[in-house]
């Protein structure tokens, strides 16, 4: 396993960076500061700016710092709107790699979402070469669980995990390159 990805990339609409910390308050103030935006997230409660820079510090900066890869901003390229993350991170206490989301609300149902989190996948197989990408969706999230199905995640178990109730989604690298058109 290759372990780095890149800290920038683009797709057709979006770029996709790592984080730093001058990006903090406003991308907290438009995730975890938003109560419609956290109710599908774990906690499911809007957090304080302080909390929030401390989650995003650990969730964003940190994945980064000790492990070469984590969620990337994801950002209109045109006016530098951060918008919410997308990309990779190990599931807590476990050695899984998760795809994962989420934006703020003005950006819910443009396909943003579907667009990054394929170039996370596309990341997790191409770039860090994983055998394996998982994914967890709030049972009640319907358009997330969409998102993953798009992306050729298919479920797998339900669970109670990070305080949510979720339908928890895998890839095979195997099954990736298979839809991608790659024969074996």
């Amino acid at each position: 396993m290759n372990d780095r990805l890149s800290a920038t990339m683009r797709t057709f609409r979006l770029l996709l960076r790592r984080a730093e910390e001058a990006d903090l308050d406003d991308y907290c103030r438009r995730i975890y500061c938003d109560a419609a935006v956290m109710r599908m997230l774990p906690g499911r409660v809007a957090l304080s700016l302080e909390a929030a820079r401390t989650r995003a510090r650990t969730n964003l900066i940190g994945q980064w710092e000790r492990h070469g890869f984590g969620p990337w901003l994801v950002v209109l390229p045109e006016s530098g709107r951060i918008m919410g993350h997308c990309g990779l991170r190990f599931w807590p206490d476990r050695p899984d790699v998760e795809v994962l989301y989420s934006l703020e609300r003005d950006a819910w149902g443009k396909g943003y979402a579907t667009e990054a989190a394929r170039a996370a996948v596309h990341a997790a197989f191409d770039e860090l070469e994983l055998d394996r990408l998982i994914a967890g969706a709030d049972v009640e999230n319907l358009a997330s669980r969409r998102i993953l199905e798009k992306l050729g995640l298919r479920p797998w178990q339900s669970c109670e995990a990070l305080g949510l109730t979720l339908v928890m989604f895998e890839l095979s690298r195997a099954d990736w390159r298979l839809s991608q058109g790659h024969v074996p």
